[in-house]
């Protein structure tokens, strides 16, 4: 088990609200940080990090793709360039 942060961010990219947890790996955490997604309207976002790795990022809506369609490994790297803290940076 390895201990994750997942931060939650709001429409303006802002952190409104943190969480630790422990899961058996980046798949599972980013699982975890879409199911925490839904108690609150205001959460749009969830970055998770293991440690001082980044680990992913997941949005609201890729919640509801993976309740209702699952989601697949293809879209790694479309969250983490929809991401909204990684847009800030670049």
């Amino acid at each position: 088990m390895q201990h994750y942060r997942c931060y939650f961010l709001n429409s303006s990219s802002r952190i409104i609200a943190s969480l630790t947890f422990d899961c058996v790996d980046g798949q599972a955490a980013l699982s975890e940080a879409r199911r925490h997604l839904q108690d609150h309207e205001c959460r749009a976002a969830a970055e998770l990090w293991c440690d001082d790795c980044y680990v992913g990022c997941a949005l609201r809506t890729d919640a509801w793709i993976e309740e209702s369609f699952g989601l697949d490994a293809a879209f790694a790297s479309i969250r983490l360039a929809r991401c909204p803290l990684v847009q800030r940076v670049f």
